[in-house]
């Protein structure tokens, strides 16, 4: 078995694929279901999380190991009852 992938570049949103790859897609998605990868809908959610992934990925690099606390923090924020309060507090410019 060889890996396969659609190859992305989020630079110019251009997709390819290798030999093969093709059919590949088509004998695994089916080709009714193939016009669903290619339409505006799924080449927003593939560069949205192209774009995500990205900043994530800048800032773990920034935070380093206090990223892992910034995933735990955010987490307890978006499951208490109070979420909007505490972000609306997070977000004011003075906190004294």
């Amino acid at each position: 078995n060889t890996p396969n992938r659609i190859d992305y570049c989020a630079h110019c949103e251009d997709v390819w694929l290798d030999a093969g790859e093709w059919e590949l897609i088509e004998s695994v998605v089916g080709s009714t279901e193939l016009a669903n990868i290619t339409s505006q809908p799924w080449q927003y959610r593939v560069n949205q999380n192209t774009i995500d992934k990205m900043s994530r990925d800048r800032l773990r690099e920034s935070l380093g190991d206090d990223f892992e606390q910034l995933e735990d923090l955010c987490d307890w924020v978006d499951k208490h009852p109070a979420r909007l309060e505490i972000l609306a507090y997070l977000t004011r410019e003075s906190r004294q």
